[in-house]
């Protein structure tokens, strides 16, 4: 036998070795004491409070519904199940393969945002000559016209409408966001806001030469829109490394780009690729790779 402890008073509970206990209390000590008004035990179906001298046995069988209660809510709750369920359903789905058919069978994200609503917004790399990559390998790059877009977010409006919780983080899906004009950045963060009111951040893939393209000013009013924690793909901190695998920047471009990001308030993660030099840079890659990202800020 076991002994439950109550907040609500001093008393002590025996509990027989026979009672059924629920899996996770089975797991703990014998004693434990409880943050509840009173000592409760659990089993599959139901709550019930233990108190001394009570026949925890017969206040089950009272308090359990029987088999006949049970098949008949499971009838109720198919036939709430009505065709405007369906529908919904149905809809969700094809919308799902409408927004998300052009990437193929799968498609990259930053895995810091693999749980945020994403939105199409390009396709394929504008840059696409990185030799390591394969990301966006036989993707031609295009970008969606804004009216395109606007549609997507109505659609995935419709998806999430019955969701739990409400959409906090949305990722821009595609190779490289910040490439796209900033007013046309600000336009879609307006309609994801008018979307989802209660969006927190706006995320995407971004090129280090396309944060530098943008100025300082322009940096800061799209934070103040939302976009934040970025993901750069700064893959190694070594020039040879670099400009073998025809990445299209170099490290000072890189430490720009991400002291740029810190001035104007973007969180932002980076990629980093392990073995990018080869045994010939391999000592090399590491050790200016390190050292570049101890002059960082990444989250």
């Amino acid at each position: 036998s076991g002994t439950l402890l109550s907040t609500s008073g001093v008393r002590e509970i025996n509990v027989s070795s026979t009672d059924r206990l629920y899996p996770t209390h089975r797991a703990m000590s014998s004693k434990f004491r409880l943050r509840k008004k009173d000592a409760r035990i659990y089993n599959a179906q139901t709550s019930i409070r233990a108190r001394p001298g009570h026949d925890r046995q017969t206040q089950r069988r009272k308090t359990m519904p029987s088999h006949e209660e049970c098949r008949e809510r499971s009838v109720r709750n198919e036939r709430r199940t009505d065709s405007m369920d369906r529908d919904f359903i149905e809809a969700a789905a094809r919308f799902k393969r409408e927004l998300y058919g052009e990437y193929g069978s799968f498609y990259y994200v930053p895995m810091a945002e693999s749980r945020a609503v994403q939105l199409p917004v390009t396709v394929g790399c504008s840059y696409g000559r990185c030799l390591f990559c394969d990301l966006n390998q036989g993707m031609r790059y295009r970008e969606l016209p804004l009216p395109e877009i606007l549609d997507k977010i109505g659609k995935l409006r419709f998806i999430h409408q019955h969701d739990r919780r409400p959409v906090r983080r949305c990722l821009l899906a595609g190779g490289n966001l910040f490439v796209l004009q900033t007013e046309k950045l600000l336009r879609i963060a307006e309609a994801l806001r008018a979307a989802f009111p209660e969006i927190e951040y706006i995320s995407c893939f971004a090129r280090v030469d396309d944060v530098l393209a943008k100025s300082e000013a322009e940096l800061r009013e799209l934070r103040e829109a939302g976009y934040d924690r970025l993901c750069l793909g700064i893959e190694s901190g070594s020039d040879r490394v670099l400009l073998y695998q025809e990445k299209g920047v170099d490290r000072a471009g890189n430490a720009a780009a991400m002291r740029a990001l810190d001035d104007a308030g973007m969180r932002y993660s980076v990629y980093i690729m392990l073995g990018l030099g080869g045994r010939a840079l391999s000592e090399e890659h590491i050790v200016e790779t390190a050292s570049l990202l101890n002059g960082a800020h990444p989250f």
